[in-house]
C-alpha cells in the first residue's frame, strides 16, 4: 500500500510483543508495540502562545529614559567643567529631549506593534495570515513524546482537515529502535534484510552490534524466526527515521483508515494542509501519511 513507516512482525526477541492488525482501508495499519519501550499514547495538548509585549502608553518608561540621560549628562559635567564638555552635555540633553518628544507624539503607532509567537515583531495594523481553526483543535492519536513544534503544526493540520470534512489522527508518532528494526524486515527476504542492514551500518545509522541482534534473530542458522510478510512490500528504506527522534508522524483518517488510492481526496487534502503548515513529506519513498518537521526546525 505504499507506506514508509508502518508494519507488524510475526516474531520478536524475548520481551517484545506485537498486536496484529489487518492492513487496508477498512482495517487500518499494523502498528507494532514493543513491551519495555516507550508506548505512544493518546494525550491532550493545548496550543501555547508566547506572552505579548505591548509598549503602548508606557509613559513611565520614556520619563525614566529621560532622567537617565539627564543624570549621565550631569555626571559628565561634574567630572570636567570644560567648555567643550558643557556644550556636549547640552547637545546630548537636547537630543534626548527631541527623541522623547518624537516617541510621545507617535506612541499610538508604537502601541500597534507586538512580539509575535516566535519572537518576531509584528504590527496589528498589518494583516497576518492565521490558521483557519480554533485553538482547542487537537489532533487525536499517539501524541506522547512528539516534538512540541510538530504537535502545534499537526493541530493546525487537524483544524484544516476538519474544515474539509475529514477526521485526521496520528496513527504513529515516536518509535523505538527495535520497532524500526522490525519494520525494516517487512517485505524483505532474510538475505536482503541482512545486506540492507549492513549498508545502514556503513552509513552509521545503526551500529554493527545493534544490527547483529536482529540479523541473528531472523537468521535461519541461528534463531530462525520467520521474516514478516504482512504487508508483503517494503515499508521503510532507512534505519534513520525521523520517528526515532519524535519529529515525524503518520496521519490517517479515523473513518477511512489508509486509502489505497494515492490520489484519494483525503491524501490531496492532507498534503495541502501539511504543506501549508510547513511540514515535509518523504522525498525518497511514497508514503502520503508521513509528515515531519524540516531539518532546520527544532
Amino acid at each position: 500500500m505504499g507506506s514508509d513507516e508502518w508494519g507488524g512482525a510475526t516474531g520478536l526477541p524475548p520481551g517484545f510483543s506485537v498486536t496484529p492488525f489487518i492492513p487496508g482501508p477498512s482495517g487500518g495499519f499494523p502498528w507494532p508495540s514493543a513491551s519495555g519501550g516507550p508506548s505512544p499514547a493518546s494525550g491532550q495538548a493545548t496550543t501555547s502562545v508566547a506572552p505579548t509585549f505591548r509598549p503602548g502608553g508606557a509613559l513611565l518608561f520614556w520619563i525614566s529614559l529621560t532622567f537617565a540621560g539627564g543624570f549621565t549628562c550631569l555626571v559628565i559635567f561634574a567630572a570636567s567643567l570644560t567648555a567643550e564638555v558643557l556644550v556636549a552635555a547640552i547637545l546630548g540633553g537636547s537630543l534626548l529631549f527631541a527623541v522623547w518628544c518624537f516617541l510621545a507624539i507617535n506612541k499610538h503607532q508604537l502601541s500597534s506593534f507586538s512580539i509575535g509567537r516566535h519572537g518576531v515583531p509584528t504590527s496589528r495594523n498589518v494583516p497576518v495570515m492565521r490558521r483557519p481553526v480554533k485553538h482547542n483543535d487537537v489532533m487525536p492519536g499517539k501524541r506522547a513524546g512528539l516534538n512540541p513544534e510538530l504537535l502545534r503544526r499537526l493541530d493546525n493540520v487537524y483544524g484544516r482537515m476538519k474544515a474539509a470534512g475529514f477526521e485526521a489522527e496520528i496513527k504513529w508518532g515516536c518509535r523505538t529502535l527495535d520497532e524500526q528494526f522490525q519494520l525494516f524486515a517487512h517485505g524483505r527476504s532474510f538475505g536482503r534484510y541482512k545486506s540492507d542492514l549492513e549498508k545502514e551500518v556503513a552509513r552509521r545509522h545503526v551500529t554493527a552490534e545493534q544490527a547483529k541482534v536482529w540479523i541473528d534473530f531472523y537468521d535461519p542458522a541461528v534463531e530462525g524466526n520467520k521474516m514478516p510478510n504482512d504487508p508483503s512490500t517494503i515499508v521503510t528504506k532507512t534505519m534513520a527515521s525521523e520517528h526515532l527522534k519524535c519529529r515525524a508522524a503518520d496521519v490517517i483518517d479515523r473513518r477511512l483508515g489508509y486509502p489505497s488510492d494515492p490520489n484519494h481526496p483525503y491524501w490531496v487534502a492532507l498534503k495541502s494542509a501539511a504543506q501549508a503548515e510547513g511540514l515535509e513529506g518523504l522525498a525518497h519513498f511514497a508514503d502520503p501519511s508521513h509528515w515531519q518537521l524540516p531539518k532546520q526546525v527544532w
